[in-house]
């Protein structure tokens, strides 16, 4: 047997470029990162990428796998974009492809948050819980005018209580749609809520596991996924997940049928059924929803 694999019992040990430390197995904890070897190795391999501004459609397929599978040792699930962006490189790009400006950022943004990012946790502490369902809907207008575009959510954390319902402002919408290049942009409110909810009732999820219910399947598996192809679904989603870390929150994404949705109504600003459950609302300013859209207001 190889010395390297005949290691003496420990709290810390590898396996396949991964350490794993027991060493807080009294608190119930357990830690997982990227040995050293490995960082090292990604480091030195994105430097070169980097520094030779070059990287084949068979370097970029290569280093998005071995990213893909050290970003799961790392907490949080802010990486996904960046990593699929190293490997979008065009089939026909042979060695000396230069390096595009947003696989470059998309590197070094990598190098900083996978190579060198916290070790993710597992613990065997019970958690709160909290229960979030979110909906969104962007019907037609009479010809000739903008879609209705509307979302809203129904938070119910131990005794908090909340909701929030609002259509999109029409000198809100109108640049969005714009920008977006199309008028249906039900996906995108469908899942504007749950930034919405993040952003403004932190305190209802920190260090909570959350079960968050969405009726739209597309939706639904673009959180599961953290990632889409959508640019202004992007916008959105770079917004949440880094509050989705920072709130130490565990989500999981449930599909809900709609005549179960408790957050149907209130995404068409019918506020009576989550009113009757003691539900207090979580009021939306125009300037935070433009903000929250990139829209200049």
């Amino acid at each position: 047997m190889e010395e390297s694999k005949n290691a003496s019992f420990s709290e810390r040990f590898k396996v396949l470029g991964v350490e794993i430390s027991l060493e807080r197995q009294e608190e119930g904890i357990v830690e997982v990162r990227n040995t050293e070897d490995r960082k090292a190795e990604l480091d030195a391999t994105i430097d070169g990428i980097v520094s030779r501004n070059k990287l084949s459609y068979k370097e970029g397929e290569s280093l998005r796998s071995r990213l893909t599978f050290a970003d799961q040792q790392v907490y949080g699930r802010t990486s996904k974009a960046a990593i699929m962006a190293i490997g979008d490189v065009p089939h026909d790009a042979g060695p000396d492809a230069p390096l595009q400006p947003e696989t470059k950022k998309a590197l070094q943004w990598v190098k900083e948050r996978v190579v060198h990012g916290p070790p993710r946790v597992a613990t065997l502490k019970e958690r709160s819980r909290a229960f979030f369902y979110t909906d969104g809907a962007c019907e037609p207008g009479p010809e000739g005018s903008l879609p209705k575009c509307s979302f809203g959510g129904a938070i119910f954390a131990g005794s908090t209580k909340l909701y929030f319902g609002m259509e999109i402002p029409e000198d809100i919408a109108r640049p969005w749609l714009a920008r977006a290049g199309k008028e249906q942009m039900v996906f995108e409110c469908e899942m504007l809520p749950y930034l919405v909810g993040l952003a403004l009732a932190p305190s209802a999820f920190k260090h909570r596991d959350l079960l968050v219910f969405v009726d739209n399947e597309a939706a639904r598996k673009t959180f599961v996924k953290a990632f889409t192809r959508s640019e202004e679904g992007s916008l959105i989603l770079d917004s949440a997940l880094p509050l989705e870390e920072e709130l130490d929150v565990r989500a999981f994404f449930c599909r809900v049928p709609t005549h179960s949705n408790l957050a149907d109504g209130p995404s068409r600003l019918s506020f009576e059924e989550v009113e009757k459950m003691g539900c207090k609302r979580i009021h939306i300013s125009k300037k935070w929803l433009a903000r929250a859209l990139n829209v200049v207001h």
